[in-house]
């Protein structure tokens, strides 16, 4: 079966594309905190359904299975706890990205038998990353970091909107290949 441009666009976001806002209340803020704080709760309900057989499925044509996905969002949430340490210690930081697609294929990432291990350092970090946003002053949010890969400064608010999403974006495309199965 072949899928248009428009069915792939939505299986590659299912909850739509990610937040593209500059300001934020600091009630956004805290709710975006929140939202973090809950998605290691989230991943665990799911990954406690997942068999064996689900880990190599994919929510789209060529794209990253069940254990990848798992794998890639506790290695993209690493790196946030790391962007927002130095954010908080450095004065406007360049960052180190990182090239997620060869990360995911690392063997570390792409197999289904130890993601509980990813879920359970997923659940520290956030642990500790909503912990440590939720002490700030809401002057904190303002401060930057660079982003060389996308020439951009990013404040803290805005990291905050971004893993909130992202983390939700996974667990969707989760449920997507759970139910397409490609």
């Amino acid at each position: 079966m072949e899928l248009s441009a428009t069915e792939l666009e939505m299986l590659k976001y299912p909850i739509g594309k990610s937040p593209a806002k500059a300001d934020f209340s600091f009630e956004e803020i805290s709710t975006n905190i929140s939202r973090i704080a809950e998605l290691p709760v989230a991943l665990m309900k799911l990954s406690a359904e997942l068999k064996k057989e689900d880990y190599d499925v994919s929510y789209r044509p060529g794209g990253w299975s069940i254990a990848q996905i798992i794998h890639h969002i506790t290695d993209s949430h690493v790196n946030a706890y790391t962007r927002v340490k130095l954010t908080l210690t450095e004065n406007n930081p360049t960052i180190k990205p990182y090239d997620e697609n060869l990360w995911a294929i690392t063997p570390d990432a792409t197999s289904g038998d130890d993601t509980h291990v990813s879920v359970i350092i997923l659940s520290g970090i956030h642990h500790r990353l909503a912990k440590l946003l939720s002490s700030l002053e809401e002057s904190a949010f303002k401060k930057t970091y660079i982003h060389p890969q996308y020439i951009k400064t990013v404040n803290l608010a805005q990291l905050c909107d971004l893993y909130a999403w992202h983390g939700e974006h996974h667990v969707a495309q989760i449920k997507v290949a759970l139910e397409k199965r490609f």
